[in-house]
């Protein structure tokens, strides 16, 4: 069938392989509502395992990216442990010679595990973000290049206690590098000044 085992690197043999083990994950680590088939990273934050399934499609002068993200929190302690599902969708584009916009939108749902004794309820969360970023080639200045970046993210909860909405206005300083002569790029290190606006609820 074309599987077999050779000296060199087979493509066949490893697609079967990566299929298995897949199979073995759904069966003995399955995901929420997902399938290990469907995951393109995995990333683990404190006691948090996440898994991830992004897609990017050439949209215009730009990309549009849809992403989808299944969360797991495994505390020693019942009332610590959640579970969330989130979606996120995003664009970014150049325009003219030196302008760049990216837009960004994400919904989260997260649940808990354990009933709150003080509440009588198991927490549930519904957040919404969204996020603007803004920036123009000219103004970059010693390799930085500025980004105003509008950031709005807002919580409702079942219990209401946990309501929050929080608005930023920040800058960003993006650090660049050289190429083909006196051009800059940029590149993901990035140095911050921010400058925060909130209210809660």
């Amino acid at each position: 069938d074309g599987c077999e085992r050779g000296g060199q690197y087979n493509p066949l043999r490893g697609e079967k392989v990566i299929s298995y083990v897949r199979d073995l994950l759904d069966r003995h680590f399955p995901l929420s509502g997902a399938s290990h088939s469907e995951a393109t990273a995995y990333q683990v934050s404190g006691r948090a395992l996440a898994s991830e399934a992004p897609a990017a499609r050439r949209a215009g002068p730009g990309w549009l990216t849809a992403g989808a993200r299944l969360s797991r929190e495994t505390s020693r302690l019942r009332m610590q442990r959640w579970r969330s599902r989130a979606a996120s969708l995003g664009y970014a584009a150049e325009f003219g010679r030196n302008w760049s916009v990216a837009l960004r939108a994400a919904y989260t749902r997260t649940r808990f595990d354990a009933e709150q004794w003080l509440f009588g309820a198991r927490r549930e969360d519904r957040a919404r973000e969204a996020s603007l970023t803004l920036s123009h080639r000219a103004l970059a200045w010693e390799g930085y290049l500025p980004e105003l970046i509008a950031e709005w993210s807002r919580v409702d909860s079942n219990i209401p206690l946990y309501d929050r909405e929080l608005r930023t206005l920040r800058l960003n300083l993006r650090r660049l590098f050289r190429y083909r002569g006196h051009r800059y790029r940029l590149v993901p290190r990035e140095r911050r000044c921010s400058r925060k606006t909130s209210r809660h609820r």
